[in-house]
């Protein structure tokens, strides 16, 4: 692939917010409004080498990632979040009235459907701009929770600063259940 092409492809990831402000951030101007267009516009104009563009474009993804945990918080601090299927290859988990289904967890052959009722899941997931749905993450935060999955195996798409994030919710959960024990320091 060649890096005007991989440089356009991997702009395509972004929302067009992330496009503008890139723009602005690097001084360009008289970028056009629609999406591919804008795209191809800053990989003619943009004076970015393609590893710094991948960085970049990485920060976005995380900050979306980080965005879609913290979405999940209700569901899964206010208990909405049900294991309907425990079976290790596939388990089924319903999420505030959307089923979530688990194929293959931390293997090459993953995948993983939300109902037709997810918003997020039809246009965001299923259109390649984000990995999961807030709903993924509530299951998964369940799954860990339950021990069902230990976050040191490896979870599709939550690794890093967004599996951080994950494990807080969880403890959180944990600290007002009364599971969790914090300790104070007594001098």
């Amino acid at each position: 692939m060649s890096g005007k092409r991989e440089k356009l492809s991997i702009l395509q990831t972004l929302t067009v917010n992330n496009l503008k402000e890139i723009c602005e951030k690097n001084k360009l101007k008289r970028y056009s409004g629609t999406k591919k267009e804008l795209a191809k516009f800053m990989v003619d104009n943009l004076e970015i080498s393609l590893e710094e563009l991948k960085d970049i474009c990485n920060i976005y993804r995380i900050d979306k990632l980080l965005g879609k945990i913290r979405d999940c918080r209700d569901h899964f601090l206010n208990k909405r979040v049900t294991i309907r299927c425990r079976d290790k290859n596939s388990p089924i988990v319903d999420v505030g009235g959307h089923r979530v289904m688990i194929n293959n967890l931390g293997k090459e052959d993953f995948s993983y459907m939300c109902d037709d009722k997810c918003a997020d899941y039809l246009y965001q997931v299923k259109r390649g701009s984000t990995p999961f749905c807030k709903h993924y993450a509530a299951a998964i935060a369940q799954l860990i929770y339950e021990k069902e999955v230990s976050p040191k195996d490896k979870i599709n798409y939550i690794e890093g600063e967004v599996l951080e994030e994950l494990l807080a919710v969880v403890n959180q959960r944990k600290k007002d259940e009364g599971e969790e024990i914090t300790r104070r320091d007594i001098e």
